[in-house]
Formats: C-alpha cells, sequence, structure tokens
C-alpha cells in the first residue's frame, strides 16, 4: 500500500460521512484522506461525495474525473439529487443511499486491483450502482465515446492546451446530443398526445352526426380541426427535433475524431 490509498473529495456538510467511510478503511488497511478539491497528487482510487453543496464550490474538474473514470479509478457518489458534472451523466454513479460499506465495495470493484478485494464473507449493505437510463438510442454512443475519448488510458490533466480544447468541446457535443435525445423523446409525447385528443375528437363527432345534433357536430368539427392541427404541428416538431438530435451525434463523433486525432500528435 502506499502512504495514501484513496482521496475522498466531498463538500464539508459531508464531513461525518468522510470520517465514517476513513474508518471503515483504515480497519481494512487502507489509508484515506478527505480533501474539498481535486489534489495535486492523485492516489490510486478517488472517491467523489457528489452533492450541491461540492457543485457550488467549482472545485471539481469534469475532465479529470472523465480522466480517472478512463482508467478504472473513479467511484462517483450522489448524495443528494444534484445533477452529476456536465460530461459525467451518463455514467454510472452510487445513490444517495449508499452506505460506507458501499463504497469499499465500489473501491474494490473499480478498475485494476490497487486496493484489497472484500471477503467474500461480508455481506453487501448497500445498493448495486445505478445503470444509466436508456433514453434513446445516443446513451449508447455517447458512453462509448466517453469510453474512449482518452485514447491510451491518459488523463485529461497531463493533455496539451490544443488537447485540452479538443476534450473540452468533445464533452459539450455530448452533452448536446444527451439533451437532444431528451427533447426528442418529449416532442414525441407530445405528438401521441395529440394523436389521442384527435382521434376523439373525432369519435365525438361522428357521434354527434349519428344523433342528428346538427349544434353539436359544428361545436365538435371546430373542436376536431383544432386537434388535426395541433398534430400536425405535433409531427413537425418530431421532424425538426429528429433532425437536429443527428445533427448533435455527427457533432460528437466529428469531436471524437478530433480529440483522437490530437491526442495522437
Amino acid at each position: 500500500m502506499s502512504m495514501t490509498d484513496v482521496a475522498i473529495i466531498a463538500a464539508p456538510r459531508d464531513g461525518e460521512f468522510v470520517n465514517a467511510v476513513r474508518e471503515l478503511l483504515r480497519r481494512a488497511g487502507i489509508a484515506a484522506t478527505a480533501t474539498q478539491s481535486m489534489p495535486a497528487q492523485l492516489p490510486p482510487k478517488v472517491v467523489v461525495l457528489w452533492s450541491a453543496d461540492l457543485e457550488r464550490t467549482r472545485s471539481v474538474d469534469a475532465q479529470s474525473l472523465v480522466g480517472l473514470w478512463s482508467e478504472g479509478r473513479l467511484a462517483m457518489v450522489r448524495r443528494d439529487q444534484t445533477a452529476l458534472p456536465l460530461g459525467m451523466r451518463d455514467l454510472p454513479s452510487l445513490p444517495p443511499e449508499t452506505t460506507p460499506d458501499g463504497i469499499r465495495n465500489a473501491l474494490g470493484a473499480v478498475g485494476p486491483k490497487v486496493l484489497r478485494s472484500k471477503p467474500e464473507s461480508e455481506p453487501a449493505t448497500t445498493k448495486p450502482a445505478e445503470a444509466p437510463k436508456a433514453k434513446s438510442p445516443v446513451r449508447p454512443i455517447i458512453g462509448a465515446v466517453l469510453a474512449v475519448m482518452l485514447v491510451g488510458g491518459g488523463a485529461y490533466y497531463y493533455l496539451t492546451a490544443e488537447q485540452r480544447a479538443k476534450q473540452a468541446e468533445l464533452t459539450a457535443r455530448l452533452e448536446a446530443a444527451a439533451k437532444a435525445s431528451e427533447d426528442l423523446n418529449k416532442a414525441r409525447q407530445a405528438r401521441v398526445e395529440a394523436q389521442k385528443k384527435l382521434a376523439e375528437a373525432r369519435a365525438a363527432e361522428l357521434e354527434a352526426i349519428k344523433r342528428g345534433d346538427k349544434e353539436a357536430v359544428v361545436k365538435l368539427g371546430q373542436e376536431r380541426k383544432r386537434a388535426e392541427a395541433e398534430t400536425a404541428k405535433q409531427v413537425e416538431i418530431v421532424q425538426q427535433s429528429e433532425s437536429a438530435r443527428q445533427k448533435t451525434i455527427d457533432d460528437a463523433r466529428k469531436a471524437q475524431e478530433a480529440a483522437k486525432h490530437a491526442k495522437a500528435e
């Protein structure tokens, strides 16, 4: 073991929880230090207790986190419902109810066997890491790009200024692709609702015609026309959203190639 095996990055509010984690690791023979920002000298493993308080400090570099993740050295633990840093939102993370023992398990499971594995007889006390929600086909694409964005396993903090700029652009493109995918899903849901209302309006109008209720036929006919216009509008929005999403995916792929080319040079 080195002098420090694990760095725990957390906001002061989580100090008591951090102490519990450190004590558990100490009993397992693992030396852990607590810090509120990314240390200059990184140990074999890094645990980030992500929260609204830590986000406000702006002391954690998402690009460095992606580098650590690509090397199998990072365990992300959410302490509340705050969204993960830009560029990390499609990667696995441990939920807020994770216990210190759950973090110990995660450290033994992440990447190379830098830390001793947990004895088989010791029971698990936390839920497994949450998998990213598969909202659309763009999610696997983003995950795959992130997995290779640091070619050769090099970390972000070792890159040149040009390489950093390429990686930052790639991260932004990935986030844009994810948002475009979510916008498309919302547009499709709105289209389904519009089509449902149109079907109901047509059925009501037909029923009024069968009854011979001329006044209701006029009123329901107007409602049916409005429903048709809304459905046509939603169909167009979906088509525009599909085009926009495809563009963001293409842009992300181009940014990926640019980042790989800069790294190769």
